[in-house]
C-alpha cells in the first residue's frame, strides 16, 4: 500500500490481529496518508474470502480478481458522469485479461502454479544484475524501506514476533 509511487510514507498506522502459535491468522491494518488518503489491508486465513484487491478513488475503482497474488484479470470501473449521489454515478466498466507469459514446462518448475506470474520481477532483477546496477529504477530502495517500515510497525502492533 504505497501512495504516490512509494515516495510518501504513512503518517499513522493502526493494526490489530490475531497471532497464535506462530501464525498471523487474521488481521487488519489502516494506513493514513496526507491528503485524506487511506490504505486498508485485511488478511484472513481462517475463513473464505473473495481473494480480491480493490483500489478505490474519487473517479472509480479497480478490482484485481482472484487469485490476487497472481491475477490474470482486472476490472476497471471508471466514473464517466457524476450523479447527484455517489450511487447515481454512471460508470464505464472495462475488463482486462493478462495471460501468464509462459504456460509450458517452465511453469512446472515452480513450487506453486501461480509463481510464473513473478517472471516479470525476476526478469527485471536479472537485467539489473547484468547491467551491474546496485538498485532498481523500477522499485527504488526508498520504496523498499518504506514497505519494510510499514510491515515492521504492523507486526509490532499485532504482536508478531518471529524467532529470526
Amino acid at each position: 500500500m504505497l501512495i504516490n509511487g512509494g515516495k510518501e510514507p504513512p503518517i499513522d498506522i493502526k493494526a490489530s490481529g490475531h497471532f497464535d502459535r506462530g501464525v498471523d491468522s487474521l488481521g487488519t491494518a489502516i494506513l493514513k496518508y496526507n491528503g485524506n488518503k487511506l490504505g486498508i489491508a485485511i488478511w484472513n486465513g481462517l475463513g473464505r474470502t473473495p481473494g480480491e484487491i480493490i483500489v478505490a478513488g474519487t473517479r472509480g475503482h479497480i478490482r484485481v480478481l482472484r487469485p490476487m497474488h497472481h491475477p490474470r484479470d482486472i476490472i476497471v470501473h471508471r466514473v464517466v458522469e457524476d450523479g447527484s449521489h455517489l450511487l447515481d454515478d454512471k460508470t464505464e466498466t472495462t475488463r482486462y485479461h493478462f495471460p501468464f507469459p509462459v504456460e509450458n514446462l517452465l511453469a512446472r518448475r515452480f513450487n506453486f502454479s501461480g509463481s510464473i506470474a513473478f517472471v516479470h520481477e525476476i526478469t527485471a532483477v536479472q537485467e539489473d544484475i547484468i547491467q551491474r546496477k546496485t538498485s532498481s529504477d523500477t522499485y527504488p530502495p526508498r520504496a523498499s524501506m518504506i514497505v519494510g517500515g510499514i510491515l515492521d510497525e504492523i507486526r509490532k502492533q499485532v504482536g508478531i514476533k518471529y524467532v529470526f
